[in-house]
């Protein structure tokens, strides 16, 4: 769903991008990323909440104005591809989340080379705590997030330290400009419970660092 996408342009080798909780379902926003060929690309999500009785607008995406390399890496331009520069939940008076669209959030080749999603990084903002089942959570400000395309979803709390995504191949993109499968759609969803914060605009609850290498994934 282009139309439900805000797209921004950026070149460097980290980008951010944000999750949000409102009443309605949430849209997500589009950056493009560059990374070196022979090293991994990385991009950043940054993630946030919003009460549900004030979601009753669309939540837009917003773009990263870092430096382009800003963390020094020395990355260069020959690997390219898209990440969500924003995700957007809804919550529900029961702290369900729903997320945004699968067709609205993907990763995506801009390369003539292969690539794929190999880790990913995971971290709270001050004051949350991201959980394993907020449900069941007797932490303050629990929230717990699911997320990854269909056959590979990965639970936010067990990618708190940089770990492998579950099965690499479930995360490939084929070269830019072959359809569908030159990019990986992400479906998300979540909890959150216990909440003493004021929610009413967007705050954000957390990161999301995806680390994406060139090759076919094994």
């Amino acid at each position: 769903m282009r139309n439900a996408i805000t797209n921004a342009s950026k070149t460097g080798s980290k980008v951010l991008a944000l999750l949000a909780i409102g009443a309605l379902a949430g849209t997500a926003g589009i950056m493009p990323a560059t990374a070196n060929a022979a090293q991994t690309g990385t991009g950043n999500t940054s993630l946030t909440i919003q009460l549900d009785a004030s979601a009753n607008r669309e939540l837009g995406g917003t773009s990263d104005t870092n430096n382009p390399d800003a963390n020094g890496d020395g990355l260069g331009d020959n690997l390219a591809f898209t990440v969500p520069i924003e995700m957007n939940f809804a919550a529900n008076a029961a702290g369900v989340l729903t997320g945004p669209s699968a067709e609205a959030t993907y990763i995506e080749n801009e390369s003539v080379m292969q690539m794929y999603v190999s880790s990913v990084l995971v971290g709270a903002s001050q004051g949350w705590n991201i959980v394993e089942n907020a449900a069941s959570s007797d932490c303050m400000n629990a929230i717990s997030v699911d997320f990854g395309p269909t056959q590979d979803t990965l639970h936010a709390a067990d990618y708190l330290s940089k770990a492998p995504v579950g099965d690499a191949t479930k995360w490939q993109m084929a070269t830019a400009g072959e359809g569908t499968a030159d990019r990986v759609q992400i479906e998300s969803a979540g909890t959150v419970k216990n909440l003493d914060k004021q929610i009413n605009e967007k705050t954000a609850f957390g990161t999301i660092a995806w680390y994406v290498m060139p090759g076919a994934a094994s």
